[in-house]
């Protein structure tokens, strides 16, 4: 998509030029909607300034995640940051089959022993041992992914490790 963009961006006349700025002030303008709907929302209904006030926080979290992004970016190895939310993502979408599958039994959904099977998988669950061992895996795993493609990457052991 990327790269469609850019050539239609570079093609001669003002059609291409002015799809690309619509396209992009569409998504700018969805984006700041739905942040207006969340926040106004959570003025009217939570009855708490500090939920307004943390949205607040995060949007400005946000802004500033934006700016450092946009002058920092350039230097992300763009291969790594794909593999590692890759490896995130995968974790997150398992521990997600498995929480639904242990809520689906627990609400009889399925054909099947469902409380023999919510027994069953309920180590599993966010708040069981497994559980919470891989809700730590979710941050880990990546973590290592990228500390050992930095390691790899570097040349091997730091100066004055051998290696064997």
């Amino acid at each position: 998509m990327g790269a469609h963009i850019e050539t239609a961006a570079r093609s001669p006349g003002a059609g291409p030029w002015t799809g690309v700025f619509l396209l992009v002030l569409l998504m700018i303008t969805r984006e700041g909607m739905e942040m207006a709907f969340i926040t106004g929302t959570l003025a009217r209904q939570a009855e708490s300034a500090a939920l307004f006030w943390g949205a607040l926080v995060g949007v400005a979290l946000a802004a500033a995640l934006a700016w450092a992004w946009s002058r920092y970016g350039h230097r992300v190895n763009l291969a790594l940051f794909f593999q590692v939310t890759s490896i995130f993502l995968i974790l997150f979408a398992l521990q997600l089959c498995v929480y639904a599958f242990h809520e689906a039994t627990e609400a009889n959904v399925l054909p099947i022993d469902n409380q023999y099977w919510h027994i069953a998988t309920e180590p599993y669950g966010p708040e069981g041992k497994y559980g919470t061992a891989f809700t730590y895996a979710l941050v880990l795993i990546p973590a290592l992914w990228l500390a050992w493609s930095a390691y790899s990457t570097r040349g091997g052991a730091p100066a004055g490790v051998r290696k064997s």
